[in-house]
């Protein structure tokens, strides 16, 4: 996964990373063991985070990233299906955002 191979590039971010998906916790697993992801992999079946961050496409959720301040606020959200390639730039859209908080 791209994503995954630029875990060094989002760790050096001052933030916690996740991936989210209306997926099922049990397909998370085994996507996770299979695929040897290190980052965490959340499960949101009623959509509630995927809504707020902006990412809900009907029953499914966007790909693409979002900020989230320490209170829970949507600072940021942009559909990219090519985040794990573009990784070097959304972390600079990211350092961006959360030196404006």
């Amino acid at each position: 996964m791209q994503l995954q191979s630029h875990q060094e590039t989002l760790q050096e971010l001052d933030a916690d990373v996740y991936a989210l998906s209306n997926d099922s916790p049990a397909d998370h697993a085994s996507f996770q063991s299979a695929a040897g992801l290190s980052y965490s992999l959340l499960s949101d079946p009623d959509m509630e985070i995927i809504e707020k961050a902006e990412m809900q496409n009907g029953n499914t959720s966007l790909r693409g990233y979002s900020v989230f301040g320490e209170d829970g606020e949507l600072l940021y959200s942009e559909e990219n299906d090519l985040f794990g390639q573009q990784a070097p730039a959304i972390k600079d859209q990211i350092e961006t955002v959360l030196a404006e908080q």
